[in-house]
């Protein structure tokens, strides 16, 4: 498989599954894990590109232009609650509870929940993300398809449109993803804060050497991302008045 090209966490998943679905390999298979340990060292994985507070504010506000909020309020949600791709993908509107200049986002079955078998939930503080977020809540309930996700598509629409965006800002040669909005809301909560303990709270992380292995990539990825004239141009265009930051 390392010949062939094969990415490493198919393997991975493939021994993991071989000690769910056969519990009599475990402790059966020590040089296959030696293999893998080694193939995990040597390749180093390619981590998603942190997004910025501008691009995604100016992503965000060209969804709300074309009236596309649900997929705008989902940029602004994912980067302000470093949320996971799934996690956002399965958010209800019966997950939040807004108040005036607040909110509580509600996070079930997340992978640091089922760890310790609780719900999390996180605060939503930013006032551009809230009254987004507030807008598509009030037509859901208007259209009444409240039950519905707030992201009513599928998972391959979402990061269909979110590849559209990125290529219409001209983004393309940066390789954003989806997870890009998680590991850029880390980043600049720790540029905003300088706290690492606060990111590792917020972005609800098991270990703090991998928080700092994360947020120190995602940092390093900023002095090289340079924006295009034509970028620059639709970010102009394309904006929140924010009365906290302008």
């Amino acid at each position: 498989m390392w010949r062939q090209g094969e990415p490493s966490l198919t393997i991975g998943d493939g021994l993991s599954a071989l000690h769910f679905f056969q519990p009599w390999l475990k402790r059966r298979l020590p040089h296959a894990w030696k293999l893998f340990a080694t193939w995990r060292r040597l390749e180093l994985p390619a981590r998603a590109p942190p997004l910025t507070l501008r691009l995604v504010r100016g992503l965000a506000a060209y969804e709300a232009i074309l009236g596309n909020l649900e997929m705008s309020a989902c940029l602004l949600l994912g980067f302000h609650c470093l949320l996971r791709t799934g996690e956002l993908l399965a958010l209800t509107p019966a997950d939040f509870l807004l108040g005036t200049s607040s909110g509580i986002c509600s996070l079930k079955s997340t992978k640091s929940g089922k760890r310790n078998a609780a719900s999390e939930a996180i605060s939503i503080t930013d006032v551009v993300t809230l009254e987004t977020l507030r807008t598509v809540l009030a037509a859901k309930r208007q259209l009444g398809v409240s039950a519905l996700p707030l992201w009513s598509s599928s998972g391959a629409a979402f990061r269909k449109r979110f590849n559209a965006i990125c290529k219409v800002f001209d983004l393309e040669r940066h390789g954003f993803r989806p997870y890009s909005l998680r590991r850029g809301g880390a980043t600049e909560l720790f540029q905003r804060t300088q706290s690492m303990e606060a990111a590792l709270i917020r972005g609800r992380w098991e270990s703090s050497r991998v928080a700092r292995v994360y947020i120190s990539d995602g940092l390093s990825f900023l002095p090289s991302l340079v924006l295009s004239a034509r970028t620059q141009a639709l970010l102009k265009s394309c904006y929140f008045l924010d009365p906290l930051r302008g």
